[in-house]
């Protein structure tokens, strides 16, 4: 029969934890240290990402994120490798593994944190891009304009630029002189590019005398244009609009080619224009 080990004797130091004991231990803080680094990133990143061109350098922020993921699983496989090896001491492949993923783990970590720390440099140190004015929003439009259309500087004519604060865009409209078309614009203010547009047919100008013969055939078939005096009020406006509804035409309110045939059913050059 074997003797029984000695005990210690009283007040003699706790003997020194095992180097693998350590490593375990260290590896389960390595682990908490990664998830706690992970969770910051991932809470300032979406400040961070609201600074100029911050959406630029996301592509640093998902590789830190890719590291500091890394290192956790690297970790927590170096622990459970650990634990089986300190079960069984002639485990030498759980040894070798562990001691691995441990360094893969520290290095990881410490690369996934220099790499937000380049990000959030990064995104600090860009400076704000200068918002496009009205002016050259509409200098952007009608280079975009001829580009889209083939078409000369000068057959375009600003018509409006109204500013949209919350989007932060300009809304531009210009007139195609050549084809008679309205073209409608949206502008990114902060870098001049084209989000949206389209065209529009818009109604030939009428010459002065022909309104006084419009809103008198109004007041003709009865409709009430309001004053005879060859401007185009609200009233006849509404007049135009409610004629043209009975008609089945669009109502736009405008005398435009369609709506000079329905007033005048005939050929109008047999009826008389007034002065």
């Amino acid at each position: 029969m074997s003797s029984p080990s000695p005990s210690p004797s009283p007040g003699a130091p706790d003997p020194p934890p095992s180097p693998w004991t350590v490593l375990s231990e260290f590896s389960k803080g390595i682990v908490t240290l990664s998830s706690a680094i992970f969770a910051l990133t991932a809470t300032f990143s979406g400040n961070l990402l609201g600074k100029p061109n911050g959406s630029t350098y996301i592509w640093i922020l998902l590789l830190s994120w890719a590291c500091l993921a890394f290192s956790i699983w690297s970790a927590a496989t170096c622990h459970a490798l650990l634990v089986n090896y300190l079960r069984d001491d002639t485990d030498i492949v759980s040894r070798s593994r562990a001691i691995w993923r441990a360094n893969a783990s520290h290095i990881t970590m410490l690369l996934g944190l220099l790499l937000f720390a380049a990000f959030a440099i990064f995104c600090l140190s860009d400076k704000p891009a200068e918002m496009l004015d009205a002016r050259g929003a509409a200098s952007k439009t009608v280079g975009a304009a001829i580009d889209m259309y083939k078409r000369p500087a000068s057959d375009f004519a600003l018509h409006a630029a109204n500013w949209a604060e919350r989007t932060k865009t300009y809304s531009v409209t210009l007139d195609e002189e050549s084809k008679s078309r309205r073209l409608y614009f949206e502008i990114d203010a902060s870098n001049g590019h084209v989000i949206q547009s389209s065209a529009q047919d818009i109604a030939k100008p009428v010459v002065h005398h022909d309104l006084f013969e419009a809103q008198l055939q109004l007041v003709r078939q009865g409709y009430k244009p309001g004053p005879i005096d060859g401007v185009i009020g609200k009233r006849t406006t509404a007049a135009i609009v409610r004629f043209q509804a009975d008609h089945l035409l669009p109502t736009s309110g405008i005398l435009d080619e369609a709506t000079w045939a329905a007033l005048y059913p005939v050929d109008r050059s047999s009826q008389t224009r007034a002065p």
